[in-house]
């Protein structure tokens, strides 16, 4: 298994973080890895995601959500051909420092015999990618007028 993951603490509460992270809708304006994020939020259903991997326009992915819950985690995966050829699962979650900070962390993993594969042509550019929302997140959350609402 290949695993990539990034962390931020974020000097602002948890509940804020979390319902930035569940407005896909408004990803556009602050998440540059996925800007943009399609789905209904039901597991088992897809979701479309444009991820930019610094290209000429962003990449679109479609993956099934495995959890849509706001609090806990939310996460989503695809499958290559049969399972054990490939599959990704990418999980991201907010743990509460305290009352007015926590850290959020996010990761991929990779499994299966293409995953090496996959992992040796964009695991840098997925990286780079988590690092950047992370770095994104946390500047959203310390916004002024980014109160948490119902995701």
């Amino acid at each position: 298994m290949f695993s990539i993951q990034a962390t931020a603490e974020i000097a602002a509460p948890a509940e804020r973080v979390w319902s930035i992270l569940c407005d896909l809708d408004r990803y556009a304006e602050w998440n540059p890895f996925t800007p943009r994020a399609e789905t209904d939020r039901v597991v088992g259903h897809p979701i479309v995601l444009h991820v930019d991997f610094g290209g000429r326009r962003p990449m679109r992915r479609v993956e099934t959500v495995r959890r849509f819950d706001p609090g806990v985690e939310l996460r989503w995966g695809m499958t290559m051909g049969p399972g054990w050829w490939f599959r990704a699962e990418r999980w991201q979650r907010v743990d509460v420092l305290g009352p007015e900070r926590c850290r959020y962390a996010t990761g991929d993993e990779f499994e299966g015999l293409f995953a090496p594969v996959v992992y040796a042509s964009y695991g840098a550019k997925v990286r780079r990618g988590f690092e950047a929302v992370a770095r994104a997140l946390a500047a959203r959350a310390l916004e002024p007028g980014h109160s948490p609402t119902a995701a």
